[in-house]
């Protein structure tokens, strides 16, 4: 006999919102790489300053994003 599972739809929405999360942070950490490879190779003022600006953001998401997978208890 097999046991009955009540609770099905709640697991597939927290397996989604886990693969969604983790998903997110590598998003952001390739994100970051890719901005610091166009920092290195810009040499104009005005759009290092703009890449400076969007790895703060980038960097301050990615560990949003860490920080909930922490709290969740999330690992890859």
């Amino acid at each position: 006999m097999k046991p009955i599972r009540l609770f099905r739809n709640a697991d597939s929405a927290i397996s989604k919102e886990r693969k969604q999360l983790i998903s997110d942070c590598y998003m952001m950490k390739n994100r970051l790489s890719d901005l610091y490879s166009i920092l290195n190779y810009t040499t104009e003022e005005d759009l290092i300053d703009s890449v400076i600006y969007e790895i703060k953001a980038a960097n301050m998401r990615y560990h949003y994003y860490l920080k909930l997978c922490k709290e969740r208890g999330y690992t890859a």
